[in-house]
């Protein structure tokens, strides 16, 4: 095309194909290195497929929570165990139990097939909300954040760096977290790549 020019950064990766690749096959390939980097692929607006094609994330149904989309997953040559964003902002850290510095030291795998993908709603990730469904939690993060599950992975770590008073994970089939709440207290800590962080082993929806 007519929009070239120089390049000044870190490539990642080069993908080479001899045939031009069809629409769902670029869905397939954007999908697999959206989730591989922590990229969000075409601002949240199309579905992720993995190698059979299926959708493990759908824009539909996911519409509102398609900001800062990552995921963990093992497809193929896909093996991601942990994962965050990597937009600026502040993001939440998930991975199998096994989380360390790396993916590649990272010892707890997914089964074949599994992904789980999360994306935010785009709202400040603070505790300024007024909340009173639980006790001892005074405040939510504006940010909620939605997973799809797919093929049944089990126990995830979820991270945030260390800094909170009283950190609890609050988990509900609805996004205004209007009843059905179930809380987790963060009170673990761990270190990755020299940042402490609070966590909790849970397993989501």
């Amino acid at each position: 095309d007519n929009n070239y020019g120089s390049f000044s950064g870190q490539l990642n990766e080069v993908l080479v194909f001899e045939d031009k690749l069809s629409t769902a096959q670029m869905d397939q390939v954007e999908s697999y290195l959206a989730i591989k980097y922590g990229t969000t692929y075409v601002a949240g607006l199309k579905d992720y497929k993995n190698t059979s094609g299926a959708t493990v994330w759908s824009a539909t149904t996911n519409v509102g929570f398609g900001n800062n989309i990552a995921g963990i997953a093992n497809d193929g040559s896909l093996n991601q165990k942990q994962s965050w964003s990597t937009n600026t902002t502040k993001e939440v850290l998930i991975s199998t139990t096994g989380l360390t510095n790396t993916n590649a030291t990272n010892s707890t795998g997914l089964t074949a097939g599994q992904y789980l993908i999360w994306g935010d709603n785009g709202l400040a990730k603070a505790p300024s909300v007024p909340f009173s469904s639980i006790a001892g939690v005074s405040h939510r993060f504006a940010s909620v954040w939605k997973v799809q599950n797919t093929s049944t992975v089990g126990t995830v770590r979820i991270a945030w760096p260390k800094g909170l008073t009283n950190l609890t994970l609050i988990r509900s089939s609805d996004p205004t977290f209007a009843a059905g709440n179930v809380s987790s207290a963060m009170t673990l800590e761990t270190t990755v790549n020299g940042v402490v962080y609070n966590y909790v082993d849970v397993t989501l929806n």
